[in-house]
């Protein structure tokens, strides 16, 4: 048998017939496809190809015009190679560079890819940045099928017609949509917002080479906001209270505010009973409460006092979700340590302890379905 290590063999230049994309980012990283003939020509006669060499292609760019290399030479991992195509990642190179792409079986003897009618194969353009989306909410199946604009810096497309620019919506490549994108200005890039059917908040990332994504971590969010839950249910008459409402369809809009309210009887607080909201994800909001006596009926004045009423949610404009999750006033207890139920132990073991609790009749069925109670020790 033929030793692999100790023989030697000629092989044909490989034939190169196609590669992409011919642009990318100066940060490196694009993925580039080399299609032809001959980049694993190595076999034996047999089918066994432990008898031959190990197939290695080895890719290079350099400068066009003098062939001084621009980056050490980078052998195509083997999973990236077969006969008809390899793929390799390009290194970091300054805007405006052009380069000139070389494949080698041997490290030595270098054949040129070449775009065609050029002496070059790829050019390098700024990374660029998403600063902006505008719209960045809209509600879910939108009859109107509105374009979404894409604010940034350094939306150029060397060499091409800017032909594979996309926009990307989602997460995860089962969870990606697509859509074309036209290129308005270096500052703005224009597209369609995709038919989505539920409430999400989605990543959107842009390419200009068809290949390589921003990471501007920009997201779109389609609206259709239902409140699941409250907490806490119990609130504090002096209005100091910070309640977390749960649920999906949230998006963070500039226009987020919560309504307290009750269907038959409309309740005034010293004008409108609306307080705005902070986003803390697509599934929660935050937001404050009023003091109770800031609370009246709008028909005869008299205050809530401890009726039970709704938290509703808005995300944008006056649509109002009508989830009629309810909340309660209720007076704070008294409590005090049962002087018959002071355990005595030792630091390090856990004691239970016994209080004595008074609260007002009128809360204690509140208090039984939603109070969460919780001891604090201080020094």
């Amino acid at each position: 048998m033929k030793d692999p290590q100790s023989s030697f063999e000629y092989y044909q230049d490989p034939i190169v017939t196609y590669h992409h994309p011919i642009t990318g980012p100066s940060i490196g990283g694009t993925k580039v496809k080399i299609q032809g003939h001959g980049f694993a020509p190595f076999e034996g006669q047999d089918g066994n190809s432990v008898s031959s060499p190990q197939n290695k292609l080895y890719v290079r760019l350099v400068n066009p015009q003098t062939k001084a290399p621009l980056a050490d030479s980078i052998q195509v991992k083997p999973e990236n190679l077969r006969n008809d195509q390899a793929i390799f990642f390009t290194p970091p190179q300054p805007k405006d560079t052009k380069a000139l792409i070389q494949v080698s079986l041997n490290n030595q003897n270098w054949i040129p890819v070449r775009a065609p009618g050029s002496d070059f194969s790829f050019t390098y353009y700024e990374s660029p940045k998403v600063l902006k989306l505008s719209p960045s909410i809209g509600p879910v199946k939108d009859p109107l099928d509105p374009d979404m604009e894409i604010e940034g810096n350094d939306f150029v497309c060397p060499q091409s017609d800017c032909k594979d620019i996309k926009v990307r919506f989602g997460a995860g490549p089962k969870g990606y949509i697509y859509m074309p994108g036209e290129l308005v200005s270096p500052n703005k890039i224009r597209c369609k917002i995709p038919k989505y059917t539920k409430p999400d908040v989605l990543p959107v990332e842009l390419t200009l080479n068809g290949v390589d994504y921003t990471n501007s971590n920009m997201t779109y969010g389609y609206y259709d906001p239902y409140v699941i839950d409250a907490q806490p249910r119990l609130i504090a008459v002096d209005g100091s209270t910070e309640v977390t409402l749960s649920g999906i369809g949230f998006v963070n809009s500039d226009e987020l505010k919560v309504s307290y309210r009750n269907g038959n009887d409309p309740i005034a607080c010293n004008g409108g009973c609306t307080k705005s909201a902070k986003f803390i994800d697509k599934n929660h909001l935050k937001t404050t409460t009023f003091p109770q006596a800031a609370m009246s009926y709008k028909s005869s004045g008299r205050n809530v006092g401890w009726d039970k009423f709704a938290i509703e949610a808005s995300v944008y404009g006056d649509q109002w979700t009508d989830n009629k999750i309810q909340l309660y006033y209720y007076s704070e207890g008294t409590y005090e340590l049962d002087p018959n139920f002071i355990p005595e132990t030792p630091s390090n073991v856990p004691a239970d302890l016994l209080f004595n609790a008074a609260f007002d009749p009128r809360d204690l069925d509140k208090i039984r379905r939603y109070a969460d109670p919780k001891c604090r020790f201080t020094a």
